[in-house]
């Protein structure tokens, strides 16, 4: 039986890496509708979630944020697929081959393996995976976002990516143990936060229209966050990982 690996939440700045590995007979039939979970509305997800676990065996596997800062991305995304790929096997499932989405395969790993960039276009089965990981980890981020430390950076809607939302619930209430703080969007969120800080420290009166000037465009037309990222903004050059407030 060929294994199918697919993983969600890479870029991510908050939370998990979660990886799901699908388990699918020889010449089984596609399951209508499934694909590459980036290519379906959350509500076609949801709606196939549950067709898939009661046709296919499956198995996840994640890397939390401190495995991600200790290892970076990469090896952690690699990890959480060993680890995946191991407990589908433990099940019971005979894997004769495991499939990987991307250009690595697993280090490691007792079974021979593949790896395919964008295997979950290319294969229906790891599109099957990539949406079984995608709406697990949806859900949780949902959860988690109803607990009152998480509820300020709009989880249920952006599962923990970064968007104006996020950006500005670190601002104004700093980081959380879940963030991952050797990414370089969460690295300008923090310098935000930071600039925010000694913004209301001289004057409290004009706190509120901190965001007025955090949000403009600069002459160049270029956005604040690319003149940080190209090193233009020198007094944010110099934020090293795991800096927290």
């Amino acid at each position: 039986m060929i294994a199918f690996c697919d993983e969600v939440g890479c870029a991510s700045i908050f939370g998990p890496c979660v990886v799901c590995c699908c388990a699918v007979p020889d010449n089984y039939p596609l399951i209508p509708g499934v694909k590459d979970s980036k290519q379906l509305s959350r509500q076609k997800r949801d709606e196939l979630y549950p067709i898939i676990v009661t046709q296919l065996q499956y198995a996840f596997g994640s890397a939390c944020p401190n495995k991600i800062e200790q290892k970076n991305i990469h090896y952690a995304k690699l990890e959480a697929m060993k680890i995946a790929v191991e407990r589908l096997a433990r099940t019971g499932v005979k894997i004769d081959k495991v499939i990987v989405d991307g250009s690595f395969t697993i280090p490691n790993l007792d079974f021979p393996q593949e790896a395919v960039v964008k295997a979950d276009a290319k294969f229906w089965q790891c599109g099957a995976a990539s949406i079984l990981a995608k709406v697990r980890r949806d859900n949780a981020m949902t959860e988690l976002g109803k607990i009152d430390k998480y509820s300020y950076y709009d989880l249920g809607s952006n599962a923990g990516y970064y968007t104006v939302k996020h950006r500005n619930g670190i601002i104004l209430m700093g980081p959380t143990e879940l963030h991952r703080k050797n990414f370089g969007y969460f690295k300008y969120c923090l310098a935000r936060r930071n600039e925010y800080l000694e913004f209301i420290a001289k004057d409290g009166d004009l706190a509120e229209y901190y965001h007025m000037m955090a949000d403009r465009e600069v002459s160049t037309g270029k956005s604040d966050y690319v003149l940080w990222r190209d090193g233009a903004k020198e007094n944010w050059q110099d934020i090293k990982y795991g800096d927290t407030i």
